[in-house]
């Protein structure tokens, strides 16, 4: 009976914990980041617009907030080609073409294939946006969905 009376309490706050993770799973990364739109999905992006933070990406780093991503910005469309160089975890890749439409898509790729492979679009893009893997899947991105920038960044 005693030891009913202390795992009570205990996993009522674990069932709380619980709820209250899975209900801010699909919430934008609270960051001051911007943040871009594609279909119903929100994700916070840090912004690479010089070569030197396009090459470091998203390297080094141990885990990526969910809902976050970053954001490469290139000045022309073209088949821009990426790798997984120092990569800890999985992305989604998502090339945007000028006219905001997602034109590819690679899903789940692993820090493993670097050296051996380096992903690239069948169709030019203008921003390519990194997220963790299923990403797109969870939030029903595909070929054509529609994005939606913040204006600085359409220039």
């Amino acid at each position: 009976m005693k030891i009913l009376k202390i795992l009570t309490p205990v996993l009522i706050v674990l069932a709380i914990i619980i709820f209250l993770t899975e209900k801010t799973q699909n919430q934008p990364a609270k960051t001051n980041l911007p943040a871009i739109k594609i279909g119903q999905a929100v994700v916070s992006v840090e912004i690479a617009d010089t070569a030197e933070k396009r090459t470091l990406g998203l390297s080094g780093r141990t885990a990526l907030l969910l809902n976050a991503g970053m954001l490469f910005v290139f000045d022309n469309e073209d088949y821009h080609t990426f790798w997984m160089k120092d990569m800890n975890f999985p992305l989604d890749l998502i090339w945007i073409g000028a006219d905001m439409k997602i034109v590819d898509i690679f899903k789940n790729a692993r820090p493993d294939t670097y050296p051996k492979y380096a992903f690239k679009p069948d169709h030019p893009a203008k921003y390519v946006l990194e997220v963790n893997a299923g990403w797109a899947e969870k939030n029903n991105v595909a070929i054509g969905s529609k994005a939606k920038l913040p204006p600085d960044l359409t220039k």
